[in-house]
């Protein structure tokens, strides 16, 4: 009977517990790098894919992420002069009611990464965050496809003097889809 009990508690708290695949996310930004003494810019092309991981604990559907890939192109007028695989996380993400319509799905992203540019090494910080609206049944949910990046403003700090950077929002992008079955 104990052996019973332990593993009905063992095999609910698995199916309670497990997380689901539940949306594919793409993203991307571009940052003007530019080097303060000579006038030359640098375009910083980023993009990545970012897969929703869901569990349903309770009422509420709480989400991670876990980034497929990431790559870096940077260019100097046309021609790309670097390319690299960068660190993209989207974490801070919130958890939405299990039976929610139209609901606020919102979470953080950040880029930290020393980059080879103009003949250095250059330290740069981007963070942002990017919404969509999401519903929910159950464990099942439906993403609007085009989300926002951005909604709460851009940090972007350039940790080796000399240099400067700016945002480019036409450039930048996040787009949900569904996995595929």
């Amino acid at each position: 009977m104990f052996f019973y009990f332990v593993s009905t508690l063992l095999a609910t708290a698995t199916i309670v517990y497990s997380q689901v695949l539940i949306a594919f996310v793409a993203i991307q930004f571009a940052i003007e790098l530019l080097e303060v003494e000579s006038g030359v810019a640098l375009l910083l092309d980023f993009e990545s894919d970012v897969d929703i991981l869901s569990r349903v604990v309770g009422e509420v559907m709480t989400f991670t992420a876990e980034t497929d890939w990431a790559e870096t192109v940077g260019y100097i007028g046309d021609q790309a002069v670097t390319e690299f695989g960068p660190d993209v996380v989207v974490n801070e993400i919130g958890s939405v009611a299990t039976n929610a319509v139209d609901a606020t799905f919102s979470a953080a992203v950040r880029w930290d990464q020393t980059i080879y540019a103009f003949g250095r090494n250059i330290g740069l910080d981007f963070s942002t965050s990017l919404t969509t609206q999401v519903t929910l049944d159950g464990e099942e949910a439906l993403f609007e496809a085009d989300g926002a990046l951005a909604t709460n403003g851009v940090n972007i700090q350039v940790r080796t003097p000399g240099y400067t950077a700016r945002y480019i929002p036409e450039d930048s992008g996040v787009t949900f889809e569904p996995p595929i079955p």
